[in-house]
Parts: structure tokens; sequence; C-alpha cells
């Protein structure tokens, strides 16, 4: 028969309580708090709530004091939220997402605003809000995700003030408006910029600072991006031109000295007269990558490629020293349905020759093709390297890893 109560069976130290509700969502771990009196004194190192009520979002403020990351998701922010003045410092806070879906008055970006304030060592938010907000200047913050229909000019100017901000992402949502000046040549430890559909009237980064740009065609055309391309070091470009048919590569990437350019087009070039890399500023390239329907491409060989993933229907691909490219190559992918000429075949000798391992694509009924280490479908993402993203913060430093997963 048994003995005892039904409290015995929770009576553990708070630290192994702490460590299930870090392994629980936030509604699993109210719903066993529910249950003893004990543990409702525990603090989550995360906590995540969509569309919280205003009691979701006060039992949110009085358990927050030992909490890494907050995620929080909002149908609107237009109306007032009470604020616990007395509740605990976000000292421990690391990481914090908030997403609003709707509406963002000036409600919402007092309240924000506040939230932001009261946190000693946040390392990285990510906000998503349909208006601009001006983030204060936190001396603690290195990593910011921005996301917005606009970015006005108060907006971007608060960026200057961040005074250790090591990346930065800046993405555009449902906007076809122009935004102020990006003005950021004093951040010191700026490494990393990533702008996506955001119309800057223009951008000043710090000479260290690497610019990774990705847009639609309609925007990527832009005369100003070819201004920036060429006084800034473009470390990746990745345009959606997927509804086009080119003869050439965009006039305004052939003055930018690129690291990484990928690309999408529905057709680019043709067989008699493939489109070329022959302008000089190729040379700086190191990554290509490119998807669509009908690709014909001449690659010369002082372009020194240590990556290149080509996936297309139809394919035409030359290369002026396969040698030469098999020297540099170090990861390759050549996927296609259709391939004319013999050029992967004379890559493909060079690469053995050099001693450089490759595999053919086998089991496909629909495409062939070589690849190195991995091939990429036109459905398939690429890998990223702009270091500002979530998958590069979470690949390079780990930062991210409270927003998006229990922590452990």
């Amino acid at each position: 028969m048994a003995t005892g109560n039904r409290g015995a069976a929770i009576q553990l130290p708070v630290d192994i309580w702490q460590h299930i509700a870090g392994c629980l969502t936030t509604k699993e771990w109210v719903q066993v708090t529910s249950t003893s009196k004990m543990i409702q004194s525990v603090l989550p190192a995360r906590i995540e709530l969509t569309s919280p009520t205003p009691k979701g979002l006060d039992w949110v403020q009085r358990h927050w004091g030992r909490a890494k990351g907050i995620n929080l998701e909002f149908n609107d922010m237009d109306r007032p939220w009470e604020i616990q003045h007395d509740a605990a410092s976000l000292s421990h806070l690391l990481e914090l997402r908030v997403v609003v879906n709707g509406s963002f008055s000036c409600v919402g970006a007092v309240f924000l605003t506040w939230l932001l304030s009261r946190t000693d060592a946040l390392c990285l938010p990510v906000l998503s809000v349909s208006g601009p907000i001006s983030v204060p200047p936190l001396r603690h913050l290195c990593h910011l995700r921005l996301y917005g229909g606009s970015f006005g000019e108060s907006a971007l100017l608060s960026l200057s003030h961040l005074v250790n901000l090591r990346t930065l992402e800046l993405t555009g949502v449902d906007s076809d408006t122009d935004s102020a000046q990006l003005a950021l040549a004093s951040l010191s430890d700026l490494t990393c910029v990533l702008i996506e559909d955001v119309s800057l009237a223009g951008i000043d980064l710090p000479s260290q600072c690497c610019l990774h740009v990705r847009c639609e065609a309609a925007d990527g055309m832009r005369e100003w991006w070819s201004d920036i391309a060429c006084r800034h070091r473009l470390g990746t470009f990745f345009m959606n031109d997927g509804l086009s048919e080119r003869d050439e590569v965009p006039d305004f990437l052939r003055s930018a000295k690129c690291d990484s350019l990928r690309l999408l087009f529905t057709c680019l070039g043709s067989p008699s007269q493939p489109a070329s890399l022959s302008q000089p500023s190729f040379g700086c390239l190191r990554e290509l990558l490119l998807c669509g329907g009908h690709l014909h491409i001449s690659v010369p060989s002082f372009v020194a490629l240590q990556v290149l993933h080509v996936t297309a229907d139809d394919l035409t691909i030359l290369f002026e020293s396969p040698q030469v490219l098999a020297g540099s190559l170090q990861d390759l992918s050549i996927i296609y349905g259709t391939l004319r000429g013999n050029d992967m075949i004379k890559l493909a000798i060079a690469l053995s020759q050099v001693k450089k391992d490759f595999k053919y694509l086998e089991g496909d009924d629909r495409l062939s093709g070589i690849f190195m280490t991995k091939f990429y479908r036109s459905e398939e993402p690429w890998p990223c390297a702009c270091g500002a993203c979530h998958d590069c913060l979470i690949q390079k430093d780990g930062v991210g890893q409270y927003l998006h997963k229990p922590c452990a």
C-alpha cells in the first residue's frame, strides 16, 4: 500500500526544477507550476508566449528574473499594457525576440523601449514590427536583427549609438518606400551588415565591415546599389531575378567587387553566346551560385573560384582554363537536366589530375551532374556566410540558441 503524500513526489532541488523548466515550453511550465506552490517561485531560463493576454504578460514580468531568452509574439501592439515597474530586472537576459504581426502604435513603441532599457547584458534583440522603432543606446548590445515596414531617419540614427554593435540585419517587410541614410562609420566593432529588401538612401560603413545584400530584381536594379557596391566591400550579393531573361549579368554588378555572387534567373545568356564574367571586377569573386531554367555562362581563367554551385534545366558552362579552376575549387556542384558542350567533362578530368575527389549524381531520372560535398536542387537554400542572420550567428558564436529551442 502506498504511503506518503502527493507533494513528496515533487520535492526536488530548485536547480533541477530550473533545468526541467528549460526543457518545457512556457505553456507547459505554467501548467506544471499550477500543481505546486513550491515550484511557482522557480524562474525559467526561457520564456515564450504567443498572443499574450494582459494576464499572461503580467506572468512574464513576474517570472523573467532569470530568463536568458524571451520570445514574445503579439497579434498587435496598439493598446496600453500594464507595466510592472517593480518587476525584476532583466540582468540575465541575453536574447530577446518581439514580433508584432498587426498594428504597432506609439504605445507599443513605449513598451518595447521600456523592455529593452531594463536589460543589462542583452546580446541579441530580434524585433519585427510594422512601424519604425528606435533602439535605446545599449552599450552591451552586440548583435541586432530588425524587420520592419520602413526604416526612417530616427530609427536608423539610433543604430549609430550602439557603440559595441558587431553585426546588423535589416530586412524590409512589404515596403516599397525608400528609407533614410544608414550612417554607421563610427562603429569600430561592426564587421557584418546584412540588408534585405530595404531601399536605403545611402550607406556609410567602417572600413573593416563587410556588406551583404539580398534583394528582388526590382530593388537590386537601383543605381545607388552600384555606387554602394563600389565604395564598400560587398561580401555577398543575392538577387532573385527569377522572372527575367538576360543576355548578360546585370550592369551594376560588373563594377562591384563581390566575394560571393548568388543569382536566380529564368534565363541567362544563350547557347551560342553565353553570359561572360569577363569584367575585371569579377576577379574578386570567390563563390558563384547560380540557379535557373536556362543558364549559359562562360568563366574566364582569372576568376579563381573556390565555390561553384550551378543548377539548371538547360545548361551551357564554358571554362577558359579547367586546369586553373580545378586548382582553386574547394567545393563544387554542377547539376543539370540537359548539358550542352563538354567543358564539364574537361573540368572533371582536371579535378582528377589534381587529386580532388568528386562524385557523379546517380539515381535521379531527371537530373545529372557532378559534386564534391553536396549538391543543391532548385528548391533548396544555399548555405549562408553573411555572419549576421540567425543561421550564421548560431553556427559561428551560438548566439540565438535561447530563441528557438529549449535551454538544455
